[in-house]
């Protein structure tokens, strides 16, 4: 091999480390450059789905409030166009704008992916109903098909009292009566399931029940009574079963008488009396069933 050619050899060599050397400077500008505009975007993207989150909360400032029951309208309907604005614009909202909409508000829950939840929570309160003796016949048969009419049939109607007291609770309240009047003064339904629960709860568990008056009646059967349930429009009976399930499930909560620990997101709540149809109620029933149920 000639000098010339291994001079030819070495500059060649040289020349396809400086073609290569070259090419990874280049790939490296360019990545680094890539990185940068990819950042850039991110940035932007990320103030994007920022700006539409603040701008939804400023638009429904009003009912803001009801959030929770947006991601449950989400979840269990979503494809339906709402009575509330707010869970029709919501389920509209793009997925990470949906998230970050619940960040800003704090909101206690998520998006649901698991969507039989609500199926979940409705048979362990069938099992709870039947463990206290809540029924002597359970209003919750055909798949619970009163609490679901509520909002299939009835969600544009609206709610006349969220909490009516129409109820005689046991005790020393009602042997008082009203200045100038031989009526009993009367409660909610809660004043009278919670010492009804109790009562079951101390004879399940062998305790002894000292002086103190407890209902006799389950509480459904009282409603069923009190408002002709086999007889009178369907509404009434979708309302009294969705007030029967909320009302049951905090007391069985507060008092720790289910499966689920207690946990702080679990404490939130929302004003009854935002509740204006029964598409709210219906959702505020599953909201009540998912924080105490599921």
């Amino acid at each position: 091999m000639t000098a010339s050619e291994i001079i030819q050899i070495v500059l060649s060599v040289l020349s396809l480390f400086a073609t290569v050397a070259v090419s990874v400077i280049i790939y490296k500008f360019e990545r680094k450059h890539e990185i940068i505009r990819e950042e850039d975007l991110k940035r932007q993207k990320t103030k994007e789905i920022e700006q539409a989150a603040k701008s939804f909360i400023i638009d429904n400032e009003n009912d803001i409030e009801l959030l929770p029951l947006a991601v449950i309208s989400e979840s269990l309907h979503e494809y339906d166009n709402n009575v509330r604005s707010l869970y029709t614009k919501f389920k509209k909202c793009d997925i990470e704008v949906q998230k970050e909409i619940l960040r800003q508000e704090k909101c206690p829950i998520s998006l649901l992916e698991n969507k039989e939840w609500l199926d979940i929570a409705l048979s362990k309160f069938k099992e709870l109903e039947k463990e206290y003796k809540l029924a002597t016949t359970s209003m919750l048969y055909d798949d619970c098909k009163y609490f679901h009419r509520a909002y299939d049939r009835y969600k544009q109607e609206e709610i006349e009292e969220i909490d009516p007291f129409c109820f005689e609770a046991p005790g020393y309240e009602n042997n008082l009566r009203r200045m100038n009047s031989e009526e009993p003064i009367k409660s909610n339904l809660y004043s009278y399931i919670d010492p009804y629960i109790a009562k079951v709860y101390k004879e399940l568990n062998n305790i002894g029940k000292g002086n103190t008056i407890y209902p006799s009646q389950p509480p459904m059967d009282i409603l069923y009574k009190q408002f002709n349930l086999g007889l009178c429009e369907e509404k009434i009976v979708c309302f009294w079963i969705m007030k029967y399930i909320i009302t049951v499930c905090e007391i069985l909560y507060e008092h720790n008488l289910t499966s689920i620990k207690k946990e702080d997101w679990r404490d939130f709540t929302i004003d009854e009396f935002k509740i204006q149809t029964y598409e709210d109620m219906y959702y505020y029933t599953a909201i009540v069933l998912y924080k105490t149920l599921f």
